[in-house]
C-alpha cells in the first residue's frame, strides 16, 4: 500500500460515528459490488478536491460509483441484510436495493450487525481523504519509516491488531515503507 498512500496521499477507511476508524481498506478488501479495493480508481494524478472523493469501480461494466466496505460477519460469511440476503444479491449503487427474485421488502441494504467498535454497521461512513493533510488534522498521529524499522514485520502487524482491539478509541496509521 505504500505506493498508494505515498503517490496520491488517499487514504480510505470505514470510519464509526465516533470518529474511529474501524477498518483501513488494503488492497484485496471488497467492496459493496464484490470487487477489490485495488480495482476501484484510487490513483488520481491531483487528489480531487471535491468532497466527498469518489473512486468508482474500473471492472468492465460494474455499476459501482464508488468503493463502499461491508464489513464481514466473520472470516467466511457476510453480514445479511434485514431482507435476509447477502450483499451480493443487492445492487452495487445506489440505496443497493435487493436483485434477488421475489423480494419485495428491501428499501436498501441495512444490517442490525453490531462492529466491534461497538456501533451498528448502519452508522459507519466510507472515510475518503487527502493523507498527509486531512488524516493528522482529525488528531491521528502518524508512524513513519523511522519508528517503523525498530519493529519487525511481526511486531509492526501484532500493533496493528492489537490497537484494532485494544483501543477502540485509538486509531494509528502506519506508513509502510
Amino acid at each position: 500500500m505504500t505506493s498508494l498512500y505515498k503517490s496520491n496521499g488517499i487514504y480510505t477507511s470505514y470510519t464509526s460515528t465516533t470518529g474511529r476508524d474501524c477498518r483501513t481498506m488494503e488492497p484485496e478488501t471488497l467492496c459493496f459490488c464484490q470487487h477489490g479495493y485495488k480495482n476501484h480508481k484510487v490513483n488520481f494524478e491531483e487528489v480531487p478536491k471535491e468532497r466527498p472523493i469518489k473512486l468508482p469501480c474500473r471492472v468492465s461494466g460494474c455499476k459501482c460509483t464508488s468503493f463502499h466496505f461491508v464489513p464481514p460477519l466473520n472470516c467466511c460469511s457476510p453480514i445479511r441484510c434485514h431482507c435476509k440476503h447477502t450483499p451480493d444479491e443487492h445492487s452495487e449503487f445506489g440505496k443497493y436495493i435487493c436483485k434477488r427474485a421475489g423480494c419485495t421488502s428491501c428499501t436498501g441494504f441495512s444490517s442490525s450487525f453490531i462492529c466491534g467498535c461497538g456501533v451498528p454497521v448502519n452508522s459507519h461512513t466510507m472515510t475518503i481523504e487527502k493523507f498527509g493533510l486531512e488524516y493528522p488534522s482529525r488528531g491521528y498521529p502518524l508512524f513513519g519509516l523511522a519508528e517503523l524499522q525498530v519493529m519487525g514485520r511481526y511486531q509492526r502487524d501484532r500493533y496493528v491488531d492489537l490497537n484494532r482491539k485494544y483501543m477502540p478509541g485509538v486509531s494509528v496509521k502506519l506508513i509502510w515503507g
